[in-house]
């Protein structure tokens, strides 16, 4: 997908986003979602920013085909950015290592 200008993507407080910036909802983040864009700063490609990568909308679609997505959420593998620090270098070595 080509990258939108931030003026053209959606809002946070948009009904069909509703983005929260700590997820809510099990094994379900920005960063394994397809819009999730891993650089500095962490982006989306439909939502404006700022996007943490702990972050949560209701336009997430898992980046991995459905079968090895259901696999992460059932083994609980998934490493997300530490929301109280947030420590981006060491979340994407993280990402990195899988």
């Amino acid at each position: 997908m080509a990258e939108r200008y931030e003026w053209k993507k959606l809002s946070h407080d948009a009904p069909t986003v509703s983005y929260e910036e700590k997820s809510k909802q099990k094994e379900e983040s920005c960063s394994r979602c397809s819009y999730f864009v891993d650089e500095d700063p962490p982006r989306c490609e439909i939502v404006v920013s700022p996007i943490a990568p702990g972050g949560w909308c209701k336009r997430f679609e898992p980046a991995q085909d459905s079968a090895e997505y259901r696999k992460d959420r059932e083994e609980n593998t998934g490493k997300d950015i530490d929301m109280e620090t947030r420590d981006f270098q060491a979340y994407r070595k993280s990402r990195e290592e899988r």
